[in-house]
C-alpha cells in the first residue's frame, strides 16, 4: 500500500494485493550465490529503492522500484518457507518491487526469488504512477523511496480488510 502524510495524518492512496515471499521454484532453488538459502526481507524500514527498470530473469522488463541501498535478508538455507532461526544477511541483492505476471493468488510461481511482488501488472502500474507523482520524486527523479514490510496476518489483526 502506499501511505501519504498530510497534516501529520496518514492517508491511504492505494492498496493491492502483494508479497514478499519467494516462489516455490526460488525456494527449493535458490538465486543466492552465498549458497545460504532463498531470500526473505527481513520486517523492518528501509529507505532502499529507485524508480528503474526490473530485468528479472531477463524477460518482461518492465518499470519498477529497483534497490539501491543494502537491505536485510533472512536465508531460507533448510527450504523451511520462514524465517525463524535463519541467518540474516544485509547487502544489495537486486531485491526489486515489481509485478507478479498476474499469476494466481496462491501460486507466486517464477515471479519472485525474494522481491517485493504486487500479484497482478495493472496493480502494480497503478503504484507506480502514484509513484511518480510524489512531489519528492518529481524534484528529483533518483529520490530514494522507503518501504515498511510488516507480516500481514499482523496487519489484518489491526485493520478490517478483506
Amino acid at each position: 500500500m502506499i501511505l501519504e502524510i498530510i497534516n501529520g495524518k496518514p492517508i491511504i492512496r492505494g492498496k493491492w494485493e502483494g508479497t514478499t515471499e519467494p516462489g516455490a521454484y526460488y525456494t527449493e532453488n535458490p538465486m543466492s550465490s552465498s549458497g545460504g538459502g532463498a531470500a526473505r526481507i527481513a520486517f523492518g524500514q528501509y529507505k532502499s529503492w529507485q524508480v528503474g527498470i526490473h530485468y528479472g530473469s531477463g524477460s518482461d522488463p518492465h518499470e519498477a522500484l529497483v534497490q539501491v541501498q543494502p537491505i536485510t535478508v533472512y536465508r531460507d538455507k533448510n527450504k523451511d518457507y520462514i524465517r525463524t532461526g535463519d541467518k540474516t544477511e544485509t547487502g544489495k541483492f537486486e531485491i526489486d518491487q515489481h509485478w507478479g505476471f498476474d499469476y494466481p493468488r496462491n501460486d507466486i510461481s517464477y515471479a519472485s526469488a525474494g522481491c517485493l511482488v504486487g500479484r497482478t501488472r495493472a496493480g502494480h502500474k497503478e503504484f507506480m504512477q502514484i509513484l511518480k507523482h510524489d512531489k519528492r520524486y518529481l524534484r528529483n527523479n533518483k529520490y530514494t523511496f522507503q518501504t515498511t514490510v510488516i507480516p500481514g496476518d499482523e496487519l489484518r489483526k489491526l485493520f478490517q480488510w478483506e
